[in-house]
């Protein structure tokens, strides 16, 4: 009777069809061993191993002080030690020679940036599991706040139970049950394909070439078609043509329009950020900010796109041992959406995404018909702050709004405290106010009206507290705010936004940002709360 194989949990790259020699696909070859395969497997392969760099903690340094001479000699020679390697394969698929990284240890940081073909594990993952046997989903909201989510089901579950919109989500990972379970016991495909099979060393050209069929397929278009609406860009000279209006952006110095986000998953939220550009004094970085990388760079200097892909790293705080580890490059991070030729494109995580003509379409049609508002605003004037020109236009309106800006109160719904709004008119009007000028705060509008709308509509309590806030002279508002039984059709949200003039306005805004709006306004509509848009041009 024949032994099973043992099962492994293998890690592969599909290196991009046009690298002639495999070894170009690392970064630093004269630092690894080489260790050739023998001729006799199925398939030619050359194993690259970096050897183990010690080095001692971080916080040895915090503790070291509280112990004796002997012991803190002991500990401070202590180190943690990582190996890493790559295993090159190469296989011929269709007459022509395709090679494949498997990367071992933190193997991935031996190759080179952008060596690998960047939809290979998604797209394989996506064409081989079973639809309705999903076991976790990373998902990007992209927006002037980019949100990254992982969710995990103690279930085998289906895509609709995982609570992803189809609408606004991008998809950056699935993990799941293959419907062959001759294929892999389980699949997780990013950019990388993590497969769990038994499987001995011999039959690895075979499942390589298996794999590249599945990649090739098409099968993820019967209940996932919905990813296409946002397709990854192969084209090497559109790519080149949207960089050029990337650099040209990123010496604007509003740069409205681009913000940076990790382009991954981090494993601690309170991890702190640092540049190559920047020297290693000081504290990192509490938060990923353009403006900071900006600042570390010449000020003028030409945007040189392949320096922000090869060159610039973002460096990572290590919560083990607080040591910086490069953890991107600058380009990963970039998150920018322009127009080309009459179609939108996107970059996220290194990549150039093209938004579907019927998806755009769709999305401008929708944001076109949300109504503008009839308010009567003043222009807010040159470095107004938002808080001024609150207090400003509510002195302005003949006493019918009232100022409700950085005004809280408690939920019973949540332990916390939330805004109201900015201001609120004697007819009902929620005004929510943001000028649009720095990151998250088109985000940070749309979620404040929707938290704020649910709590009008489900909180008594909520209502009471606004209303202790409206004068005795506006007896109608108060009335609807006593109402048990509240007619939601009585109240209308206002979503302002303070912006120079010349922006084609609404459909100036950023793609992701649009859709968020999108959301917010399906949101409103499903409550029947009237909502409105209203530009306030800065002067």
């Amino acid at each position: 009777m024949p032994t099973k194989s043992k099962i492994w949990r293998l890690t592969l790259r599909l290196i991009k069809d046009s690298t002639v020699n495999a070894e170009d696909a690392l970064s630093s070859k004269g630092t690894l061993s080489k260790f050739p395969l023998s001729s006799g497997l199925d398939f030619n392969g050359t194993l690259f191993v970096k050897e183990p760099e010690g080095r001692p903690p971080d916080w040895v340094s915090f503790l070291s002080d509280g112990l004796k001479s002997s012991d803190r000699h002991k500990i401070e020679n202590m180190y943690s030690q990582s190996l890493s390697a790559v295993l090159l394969v190469e296989i011929t698929y269709r007459r022509k020679s395709r090679f494949f990284a498997l990367t071992f240890g933190h193997g991935r940081h031996l190759l080179e940036t952008n060596c690998s073909v960047q939809d290979f594990g998604l797209k394989v993952a996506l064409n081989s599991v079973n639809p309705d046997s999903l076991r976790s989903i990373d998902a990007a909201t992209i927006d002037d706040n980019t949100i990254q989510t992982r969710k995990q089901s103690s279930q085998q579950s289906s895509i609709d139970e995982f609570g992803v919109d189809t609408s606004r989500d991008l998809l950056r990972a699935v993990t799941g049950i293959p419907n062959d379970p001759k294929f892999a016991n389980s699949v997780s495909g990013a950019e990388a394909l993590a497969i769990t099979l038994p499987i001995e060393l011999n039959d690895l050209g075979n499942k390589c070439k298996e794999i590249l069929k599945v990649y090739k397929g098409s099968k993820y278009k019967e209940r996932f078609a919905w990813v296409d609406n946002v397709a990854l860009v192969r084209s090497t000279s559109t790519i080149s043509d949207l960089d050029r209006k990337l650099a040209d952006k990123l010496l604007d110095k509003e740069s409205i329009g681009v913000h940076m986000a990790p382009p991954a998953i981090l494993p601690n939220i309170d991890s702190g950020f640092r540049f190559s550009t920047e020297t290693d004094e000081g504290n990192p970085h509490a938060f990923l900010e353009l403006s900071d990388f900006m600042s570390s760079i010449k000020s003028g200097a030409r945007i040189d796109i392949e320096a922000l892909r090869r060159k610039h790293k973002v460096f990572v705080k290590n919560s083990l041992d607080g040591t910086m580890e490069p953890a991107w490059s600058v380009y990963d991070c970039l998150v920018f959406d322009t127009i080309l030729d009459g179609s939108k494109y996107v970059l996220f995580s290194g990549k150039w995404y093209e938004v579907s003509k019927d998806f755009t379409i769709a999305l401008a049609r929708y944001v076109d018909k949300i109504p503008l508002s009839k308010l009567k605003a003043p222009n807010a004037r040159s470095n107004e702050r938002e808080d001024a020109y609150s207090k400003r236009a509510t002195k302005s309106s003949g006493g019918k709004w009232i100022l409700l800006d950085k005004e809280t109160v408690k939920v019973s719904t949540a332990s916390g405290r939330i805004e109201i709004c900015d201001i609120l008119t004697d007819a009902g009007q929620f005004v929510h106010i943001k000028p649009w000028h720095q990151s998250s705060t088109l985000s940070h509008l749309f979620a404040q009206a929707r938290i704020s709308t649910d709590c009008l509509l489900n909180d008594s309590k909520y209502r009471e507290s606004i209303k202790a806030k409206v004068p005795a002279l506006m007896g109608a508002l108060k009335a609807k705010l006593s109402a048990n039984d509240v007619d939601p059709k009585s109240f209308e949200v206002v979503l302002a936004v303070i912006s120079k003039s010349g922006y084609r306005w609404p459909t100036s805004f950023p793609f992701f940002s649009q859709l968020n709006l999108m959301h917010t306004s399906k949101w409103l509509n499903d409550r029947q709360v009237k909502h409105s848009l209203l530009h306030i041009v800065r002067s």
